[in-house]
């Protein structure tokens, strides 16, 4: 960690012990500690790894009503570009709260296996902003991830960075997840290969499907069941041999899974190869 981001980690820290005095009080049952400790974590979590991408960042915009932001390393490299399209799940969506949305760890891991592991790959990450069908304002466990202006947004950034045909891949988590394999069937020559982990899409809606897919899913996520990412790739592969690959993860429930598919190596190297 370079020093000047150490020093606004801390700083950080710093503040937010200062502002310990001022937690809420718990109460007769114990409400409250628990809620205002998991913010404060969470908090710091967003703002170390907002730190950890900075410098990579080379630009932002929007797109219709589709904010987005991008990342680079490897900007020398003479081998094939890379534009990988990065959706979180649903901590990812903006709610106006203190701690912003969650930054998904694909971004960092991304960037940082094309840096060690594929240096000959000039690779932009594009990351759009998450968004739910009707802003929001349903039960949480209930909404829909938007795809306004996603399609119209990845390929003009494909244009924009001279990224030729082939070569823009996505990858997603939970709600995001999701929406890539909504996408994937929607718009058959989007993406071409697709990393989707702890998600699953609908066995009846494949028909147009072009892309490569892996699926890496916990073994114990209760909210998406491993039989139904069976169910879908069954049916990608009946339409189409060799369609879509599912990795389980021992052991794993829905909220580890996403930490643990993004740091094995041989699903970077799948995708980005």
């Amino acid at each position: 960690m370079k020093f000047g981001v150490a020093i606004g980690l801390s700083f950080l820290a710093a503040a937010f012990s200062a502002h310990a005095g001022h937690q809420p009080q718990s109460g007769a049952h114990g409400r409250g500690n628990g809620a205002w400790q998991q913010n404060q974590e969470q908090a710091m979590a967003n703002e170390e790894a907002r730190h950890k991408i900075a410098r990579f960042q080379t630009g932002e915009g929007v797109c219709g009503a589709r904010a987005w932001k991008e990342y680079s390393v490897n900007p020398k490299a003479k081998g094939d570009a890379i534009l990988l399209v990065v959706f979180g799940g649903r901590d990812s969506v903006s709610r106006g709260g203190d701690n912003g949305p969650a930054v998904p760890p694909a971004i960092e891991k991304a960037l940082d296996f094309a840096r060690h592991h594929a240096a000959d790959t000039r690779l932009i990450v594009l990351v759009p902003e998450m968004t739910v069908e009707g802003g929001g304002g349903g039960r949480r466990g209930l909404e829909k991830p938007s795809a306004d202006d996603i399609a119209k947004l990845v390929r003009l950034r494909a244009e924009a960075n001279g990224i030729r045909a082939g070569r823009v891949f996505a990858t997603g988590f939970s709600m995001g997840g999701g929406l890539v394999c909504s996408l994937l069937n929607a718009d058959p020559t989007l993406f071409a290969r697709a990393l989707i982990v702890g998600a699953s899409g609908d066995p009846s809606a494949i028909a147009d499907v072009r892309a490569e897919v892996m699926s890496i899913h916990g073994a114990d996520d209760d909210l998406i069941p491993i039989a139904r990412v069976r169910a879908y790739a069954e049916a990608l592969n009946a339409r189409r041999r060799g369609a879509m690959e599912v990795k389980v993860l021992a052991k794993t429930g829905h909220a580890e899974s996403e930490k643990a598919a993004y740091e094995k190596a041989d699903a970077w190297k799948w995708l980005l190869r």
